[in-house]
């Protein structure tokens, strides 16, 4: 099977790097190609097997008709069994759909939030003509992505294919990161959490950095890790300089696991999400997820067992579930390691999920 995978960029985040990794686990047995649409930096390119076919479209920001035309001829040169869109990239590519009609078979994976970016507007607009007119079908990532979008579209064709990820491996920059790690514990007793995603409003940063602030003042053992790019905004800087000296941002990394594996708990504040790569890889990694109710971490976060759920978006309420979560440390983290090993999100079952429905 020809299969095309169409994203905006392969910069770092969720999207990206499922992306990266559904194109290697599909290639070892498919003819697998990435048409990336934007000129922007690619930070997932280099980890892109050398049996998948690249193609930059190097397009700029924003969007035109002339980009709809290159994008039109960029499927038809390729001639691709399978179009998979993901992320911003559906703008574009649902009215090149459009223009196909039955040409081409396009499937759109839904990676946020269905009520708030696939209800309504123009994107709700896309979903609703191509779903209706049968020229897309659709993918949604939890359960939570599934019920919503049922709601929200009772009568398209969807399919739930939970998020995966390749299984966990240390690089040879684990041992540095283990001293590097350590270095941030404000005692050999202390608490280090973790928390990964790139600067923005719906990540919500700074109700994590108020939390773990005034935690620390009250007295508690805590440092908190913050990997990930865009601290260098307007946004970032004003979340940074609020953060006490026990949180630490470090920048982007290309090899997380080797940061997991040395917290003791992965933290995730977002407004909304669809269902975190992040989240994935601690569950994967057997750490406790501490997370306001989010879709994903509402799937996979029992609360008390493997992790706490906030009950809600304030800063009291987060600082409580941190709290709940310090309390029963020992018994959530040896349950969390426990189920790493059970994790339903392996890549190789998502990708075997994907190519079911493409033949469809």
């Amino acid at each position: 099977m020809k299969i095309l995978e169409v994203i905006q960029s392969l910069a770092s985040g969720g999207a990206e790097r499922l992306v990266t990794d559904l194109c290697n686990e599909l290639s070892k047995t498919e003819d697998v190609t990435v048409l990336i649409l934007k000129d922007v930096e690619h930070f997932y390119l280099p980890q892109l097997s050398p049996k998948v076919k690249v193609l930059e479209a190097k397009m700029p920001l924003g969007g035109s008709i002339r980009q709809l035309v290159q994008c039109c001829k960029w499927v038809n040169r390729i001639k691709p069994d399978v179009v998979h869109v993901h992320s911003h990239a559906r703008y574009t590519m649902l009215l090149a759909n459009l223009l196909y009609g039955r040409r081409y078979k396009f499937y759109l994976t839904i990676h946020s939030d269905v009520c708030d970016h696939y209800s309504h507007g123009w994107s709700g607009l896309q979903v609703r003509l191509s779903g209706f007119l049968g020229r897309c079908k659709f993918i949604t990532i939890s359960e939570t992505n599934y019920r919503q979008f049922s709601t929200v579209h009772p009568k398209l064709k969807q399919r739930l294919i939970p998020n995966g990820r390749a299984l966990p491996a240390l690089t040879d920059k684990a041992d540095d990161v283990r001293k590097e790690m350590q270095a941030y514990r404000t005692t050999a007793d202390g608490t280090l959490f973790i928390h990964i995603a790139r600067c923005h409003p719906c990540k919500d940063q700074m109700l994590l950095v108020e939390s773990f602030n005034e935690l620390i003042e009250e007295g508690e053992k805590l440092a908190l890790v913050i990997i990930g790019a865009g601290f260098d905004s307007a946004l970032g800087k004003s979340i940074a300089e609020k953060a006490c000296n026990n949180i630490h941002f470090i920048g982007t990394k290309d090899n997380v696991y080797d940061y997991l594996a040395c917290a003791d708990a992965f933290c995730l504040s977002s407004k909304y999400e669809g269902m975190p790569i992040t989240l994935i890889e601690a569950y994967l990694s057997g750490k406790s997820i501490i997370s306001t109710p989010v879709c994903g971490a509402t799937d996979i976060v029992k609360e008390g067992e493997n992790g706490c759920l906030a009950s809600g978006h304030t800063k009291e309420e987060y600082k409580e579930t941190v709290r709940r979560f310090l309390k029963n440390k020992e018994t959530i983290s040896a349950q969390a390691e426990r189920e790493k090993d059970s994790c339903p999100y392996a890549i190789d079952e998502c990708a075997k999920r994907y190519l079911e429905w493409f033949k469809n």
